[in-house]
């Protein structure tokens, strides 16, 4: 895990706002819209991977944006437990609480951090923080919070600025947000990123919910591969190697546009269309197998790919392409290369 430096919290003023007694519950979760153009984009939804840290930094009566604010100078510690404010909670005899952490304000008012590291897998279309036990994913919150992606504030939400009266929201007095839409924040796919979340208190108790990350990913759809041939003899001569693309039954291999086609992320299929197999559906598409789902036939110089193979008992042939919606898809074979002496 890399080391992140202090995030320091950019100078807000804060006036004319309403200071309410709230309980200050977020949730982190990332959601990816389903479409980023007009292309139809396949995605799953899935829950990323997050650390949060045990140890948080609180300083009391320091405003936003004083230099001598050190978060690096601990006031305040979790417990082993981030979110265990059930516990502390002094609602906790009144109502069925979700889970969330909670603190008393130190007088005049409170600034808290939370620390989480989240993972961002490459192909992910959006990111929208919310908490999950919420109906639509609002944020109890009570009174601010502050969102820093990277180093980069991204987001502010409150009593101050946007907050307002839900009853499902009993750990923050009954004050929420609506969820947080971060997708443009900068966030770093297929790394680790550092997520800090400055929370602001101004009446008595406050607290912050269960924070999770959720992330709609791009979708590559599976693909059946089959090359031949499956012993393939660097010595001997011949013109191709052919793959055969079959897909599973809502996917219909004549979308397959044949000029994303891929082997080994290198090399191109023939395309000329002198060539009856490039020019003919009844030729490039076929059932080869014979088990009632149409392949799509591809072949390849087999000098190039001789030349980007080693000899092996089971060497890698992988052939990525898209339809013509822009969907990708992705698949391997495995064959035999030898080069007698």
């Amino acid at each position: 895990m890399k080391d992140t430096k202090a995030i320091v919290a950019g100078g807000a003023s804060l006036s004319g706002f309403v200071i309410a007694c709230v309980i200050l519950v977020v949730a982190f979760s990332v959601q990816v819209g389903a479409e980023t153009s007009d292309q139809a984009i396949h995605y799953e939804e899935t829950t990323l991977e997050t650390i949060w840290q045990k140890t948080s930094n609180t300083g009391a009566g320091l405003r936003l944006g004083v230099p001598r604010y050190d978060i690096n100078n601990p006031y305040w510690s979790w417990t082993d437990n981030v979110w265990n404010g059930q516990q502390d909670n002094h609602l906790r005899n009144q109502y069925d609480l979700d889970p969330h952490a909670y603190w008393r304000q130190s007088y005049p008012y409170t600034h808290l951090w939370f620390r989480v590291e989240v993972f961002v897998p490459e192909r992910t279309l959006s990111i929208t923080m919310l908490d999950p036990y919420k109906p639509g994913g609002i944020i109890p919150i009570n009174d601010n919070f502050y969102v820093y992606v990277n180093g980069v504030r991204v987001a502010y939400h409150g009593t101050s600025y946007d907050a307002k009266i839900d009853d499902s929201c009993r750990e923050a007095d009954r004050w929420c947000v609506p969820s947080v839409n971060l997708t443009s924040a900068p966030w770093l796919e297929g790394q680790w990123n550092d997520v800090w979340i400055l929370a602001e208190e101004w009446c008595v108790w406050g607290g912050i919910g269960y924070l999770e990350f959720r992330a709609l990913i791009e979708s590559v759809i599976p693909a059946t591969i089959d090359c031949d041939p499956d012993t393939l003899n660097l010595k001997s001569k011949g013109n191709w190697i052919t793959c055969y693309i079959e897909l599973s039954d809502e996917h219909d291999p004549r979308d397959i546009n044949a000029s994303t086609i891929l082997l080994n992320e290198a090399i191109q299929p023939e395309l000329d269309l002198k060539y009856g197999f490039v020019r003919s559906e009844d030729s490039y598409i076929t059932d080869r197998d014979g088990d009632g789902i149409a392949e799509r036939m591809v072949k390849f110089d087999r000098t190039e790919v001789e030349e980007s193979l080693t000899s092996g008992d089971s060497v890698s042939l992988t052939v990525t392409g898209q339809f013509h919606d822009g969907t990708e898809f992705e698949g391997a074979d495995t064959i035999r290369v030898i080069n007698p002496g």
